[in-house]
């Protein structure tokens, strides 16, 4: 997910006439990607600006991913760029790896662009003429279920080369009778002894288990491995190897 967050979009400007002035708006985020590209993205990119707060400026997405293409998708990276006046610009990438999930994006099928806000601080001082508001989005990366892809190459290779070494990780954690069968705080210890930064995917099942029993580490844990299972039995294209 590099991750100069991989889980955000946004853009930095203003609107209205001057920073010291509390102002909002949007902005449509329009799709660079390349032709035959198996993905299009849409949405608008809303931005909110109060000095009166230390950390005055938010930007919000909201959109869609759909795909155009004939086959089920499994991983997805989006790579975001965006500019304005004063606030700083965004240069960030969204990655979705359904490997360890349940679900794919279907042929055929939407699914929501699903980002937290984020927010800054400092202005950018621009001497120059302000430019045009600009968001765009970009298709960089696209891992079809059967293995396949379509895309940067080395981009995918990082991708899946931290898809592999989480699935090891939870496999070493659930071939361990002693820690799977720990409970309640115990769980969540050994849990977060292992993850870190580096294995979004644990870090989602954490932050879900969060105030619940330890039992939902291990059915999570469990219910992520028989996903990944199933995916793999899928990827049957030779293409998966060589990544």
């Amino acid at each position: 997910m590099r991750r100069k967050t991989q889980i955000t979009v946004l853009l930095g400007f203003l609107f209205g006439t001057s920073a010291a002035c509390y102002g909002q708006g949007k902005i449509a985020l329009h799709d660079v990607s390349e032709h035959g590209a198996p993905l299009r993205v849409s949405g608008t990119i809303s931005f909110e600006v109060d000095p009166s707060q230390a950390i005055r400026y938010t930007y919000r997405t909201e959109g869609s991913v759909a795909n155009v293409s004939d086959r089920d998708v499994v991983l997805t990276a989006i790579h975001i760029e965006a500019s304005g006046e004063n606030a700083p610009g965004l240069d960030s990438n969204l990655v979705v790896d359904r490997f360890f999930g349940p679900t794919v994006l279907r042929a055929g099928q939407s699914e929501k662009l699903d980002m937290p806000p984020v927010s800054f601080g400092t202005p950018t001082v621009n001497s120059s003429r302000p430019p045009i508001p600009v968001a765009t989005a970009k298709v960089t990366f696209v891992q079809f279920v059967n293995g396949s892809t379509w895309g940067d190459a080395d981009a995918g290779r990082r991708l899946i080369r931290q898809r592999r070494l989480t699935l090891w990780r939870l496999t070493k954690f659930e071939q361990d009778e002693q820690m799977v069968n720990a409970q309640g705080a115990d769980v969540r210890e050994l849990f977060n002894s292992f993850w870190n930064v580096q294995f979004p995917a644990v870090g989602a099942l954490l932050s879900d288990c969060k105030s619940k029993a330890g039992s939902c580490l291990i059915d999570g844990l469990h219910s992520m491995l028989q996903a990944a299972r199933e995916h793999q039995v899928e990827m049957t294209d030779p293409q998966d190897a060589s990544l």
